[in-house]
């Protein structure tokens, strides 16, 4: 499968709106948070339609290949980042910093079991708190390629298997509403897998689908972008009643449109704005600025309490820094070693 420029230029879109969030807590994009959402329908997309595509190249799924290059995509600029930014904490805490135990932290980024020692009320995350999203997307990539196996074994077409991931994403839905009608913690229903995946649902539904039969009238890509960048800019807090029920599910099928439209139409001009250099600039380093830019502004905000929109702002350009680095001299090399030339992160991001 070709890689799609505007897709790059969709992940700059989600990372900008989340950075923009954690920087200036809600301040001015009160709804960025949902960028997450966007990151996880599109990771769900290209890892579906990868899958998807070697099974009908080669007749089967290699599950040894695909864990190999998510390993490759995900583990080297994870794992550089947690440990830097565990040797910092180590090193500020010895001068008596009042910071997270970087051990626990370590441990629970590394393990993928972020979301849900949040989830459970264990630790907040701390400095490394954003890696709650990537846990969740490597525990659905743990599950996600065996359930869709054995959907094809018992299934008598693709429609079939997509009518069933639509049930799976209807079920995440009820089942989170549920749970929060029983009083279930925010944290509960914001970070654990069970309530989270019909993001990922979606972004496998469309695969499953096909873009060839979306119909003419949702092929503008200029619709579903401007609700997102409208709720960026207005939406309700994140562990809010209406979010916490069917907000993130309408999150995922806004976002699932946007991705179809910019697939079938891209050559429109919504899918040529995601196209331009600065989007592709900033799409191609979204997993490392998304990986970069929580430390770099919580743990001088542990420090300096109270610090100014402009020491935040120079924080926030230092982490853009950090994730060119972290591209060129670690996501790309080992990049380079892939089999597949899509590439399909995520934003836990």
């Amino acid at each position: 499968m070709q890689r799609l420029p505007a897709i790059d230029g969709l992940r700059a879109f989600a990372v900008l709106a989340v950075l923009v969030f954690h920087g200036f807590y809600g301040a001015y994009l009160p709804g960025g948070y949902a960028g997450v959402d966007l990151f996880f329908v599109i990771s769900g997309y290209l890892i579906t339609t990868i899958l998807i595509n070697e099974q009908k190249d080669t007749g089967a799924i290699s599950l040894i290949g695909f864990y190999k290059r998510r390993a490759r995509r995900i583990l080297p600029a994870l794992v550089a980042m947690v440990v830097i930014v565990f040797l910092v904490m180590v090193l500020l805490r010895l001068a008596g910093a009042p910071l997270h135990d970087p051990f626990i932290l370590l441990i629970l980024s590394l393990t993928s079991l972020m979301n849900w020692a949040r989830a459970l009320g264990f630790s907040g995350g701390g400095e490394l708190g954003h890696t709650w999203s990537l846990a969740i997307e490597e525990q659905f990539y743990l599950i996600w390629p065996f359930l869709l196996i054995g959907l094809a074994a018992l299934a008598r077409n693709r429609a079939w298997i997509a009518a069933m991931v639509a049930v799976f994403f209807a079920m995440v839905l009820s089942w989170r509403s549920t749970l929060w009608f029983f009083g279930a913690t925010p944290e509960r229903l914001y970070n654990g897998l069970d309530t989270r995946a019909d993001s990922l649902m979606a972004g496998a539904l469309l695969a499953l689908l096909g873009i060839s039969r979306l119909p003419r009238i949702l092929r503008s890509a200029m619709v579903p972008a401007g609700m997102l960048a409208a709720f960026f800019l207005c939406g309700p807090v994140w562990n809010g009643a209406f979010m916490l029920t069917v907000g993130y599910s309408l999150i995922a099928l806004l976002s699932m449109w946007l991705v179809a439209a910019l697939v079938a139409e891209p050559a429109g001009s919504t899918a040529h704005l995601f196209s331009s250099p600065i989007a592709l600039w900033v799409g191609r380093r979204s997993y490392s600025l998304y990986l970069w830019h929580y430390p770099a502004i919580v743990i001088p905000g542990q420090l300096l309490p109270g610090q100014s929109t402009v020491t935040t702002a120079a924080l926030l350009l230092a982490s853009f820094l950090a994730a060119d680095l972290s591209y060129r001299f670690i996501e790309q090399p080992f990049l380079r070693q892939k089999t597949l030339t899509l590439s399909s992160d995520g934003i836990a991001k």
